[in-house]
């Protein structure tokens, strides 16, 4: 563009440089009708000429990237074109939205002489300058739902929202971890699915109870104690009482005891299966048999009767 508006500006100098030749020439010729000699003379004098340049024109873009002055010589009328450096003097700053306005100077320098013009013009827009992608509004997928988050861009400089782009986030799924509860005797097994991530969980692969493995034990009949079968799982030690029978009774076995001189008799009754015993039929004691033995009395020592029962033997003396 500025290439562009270079040449435009240069073809307009063409166009002018042209115009002032046709100038001349046409002086030069009107002046030939009068004399020859002093114009020959006046032409020699411009080669010559210490020239000083005023401003004959300038053109600039309306945006001021370039400038160029056209300089003419006020002696001889020679032209130049001076490219002029350009500063700005700003008035209003400019937004990224809103454009301002500032003093525009172009000073350029040509043939030992500054040439300079001052100009008030806008300042465009500077327009938004994008920062970087920033995430937002984030909603975490669950297991089971999607989640969400948006993308915007900002202006660095106004901060003014730029761009908004909403992104889904798919639903993970769920993640289990399988615990196996076997099956016991009376309840059956399954196993339970835990998700890791959400903590939800459900039950499947169930099997049946597997039902009591029993053991029986047998407790015989006593003669006071009924009878029964013990029933004992092998698996989980529950147990259960069945097939009772009826105690058996006492069988007895009589043993005497016959009554002596001094001690009451009786039988005692001993039951042949158990070895409990008890005692009945008591007797008086039959009291001592005595027998009476006499022993004289002598000169020197005194006489007795000793009396010895016939039966158990028992003996003592009297009757001294």
């Amino acid at each position: 563009m500025k290439k562009f508006y270079r040449l435009i500006s240069i073809i307009c100098a063409v166009i002018l440089a042209v115009l002032l030749v046709g100038f001349h020439e046409t002086g030069t010729a009107a002046a030939d009708d009068e004399t020859d000699s002093s114009e020959v003379s006046a032409s020699l004098e411009t080669y010559g000429c210490d020239h000083y340049y005023r401003i004959s024109a300038y053109i600039y873009v309306s945006t001021f990237e370039y400038w160029d002055y056209y300089l003419e010589c006020v002696n001889c009328g020679d032209s130049q074109i001076v490219s002029a450096d350009i500063t700005l003097e700003v008035v209003t700053e400019p937004s990224c939205t809103e454009s301002g306005t500032g003093i525009y100077t172009a000073t350029a320098e040509y043939n030992n002489q500054v040439f300079t013009e001052s100009v008030e013009g806008v300042i465009a827009a500077s327009g938004h300058t994008e920062a970087d992608p920033v995430k937002e509004n984030v909603t975490a997928a669950s297991c089971e739902e999607d989640g969400s988050y948006d993308i915007a861009i900002y202006c660095s400089v106004c901060g003014e929202e730029l761009l908004r782009r909403s992104f889904v986030i798919p639903a993970a799924g769920h993640s289990y971890e399988a615990a196996v509860t076997y099956p016991t005797c009376t309840e059956g097994g399954y196993i339970t699915y835990t998700c890791t991530v959400c903590g939800y969980e459900y039950t499947d692969n169930y099997v049946e109870a597997l039902g009591h493995s029993y053991e029986a034990v047998v407790t015989e009949p006593t003669c006071t104690e009924e009878g029964y079968i013990t029933y004992i799982c092998r698996v989980c030690g529950y147990e259960y009482t069945d097939n009772y029978a009826e105690a058996s009774g006492h069988t007895w076995e009589a043993v005497v005891t016959e009554p002596t001189c001094t001690e009451a008799g009786y039988t005692t009754y001993i039951c042949t299966h158990c070895g409990i015993e008890y005692t009945d039929d008591h007797t008086e004691a039959l009291g001592h048999s005595y027998e009476a033995a006499v022993t004289y009395p002598t000169c020197t020592e005194e006489g007795y009767i000793t009396y010895t029962c016939t039966v158990c033997g028992y003996e003592y003396t009297d009757n001294y």
